[in-house]
């Protein structure tokens, strides 16, 4: 990250009251976990193209693996447009 938008975030958290929740915190009120968002991607994205497929395939291999989505987006290198399915996927 870049010094101004660090110095940014600072000024925010220091300016109101910021409670900071993992994923497990929001359970309980009923939304997904990062799990079932990680098989939610598996099931609903595919391409049509070899080069985005094999580096999707590869991303759901290291999901399985790990069985942790956050690992699996920043171990598995993605090109842009995989990347960008992904974020339009998000559990609409």
């Amino acid at each position: 990250m870049n010094e101004p938008l660090l110095k940014q975030i600072q000024t925010w958290t220091n300016s109101v009251p910021l409670i900071i929740l993992g994923s497990g915190a929001s359970v309980p009120f009923g939304l997904p976990t990062m799990w079932s968002l990680g098989e939610y991607l598996k099931d609903e994205i595919s391409f049509n193209d070899d080069e985005n497929q094999e580096q999707f395939n590869n991303f759901k291999k290291c999901l399985d693996e790990t069985k942790d989505l956050e690992i699996a987006l920043t171990d598995t290198k993605l090109n842009e447009q995989v990347v960008s399915e992904i974020v339009k996927k998000r559990g609409t």
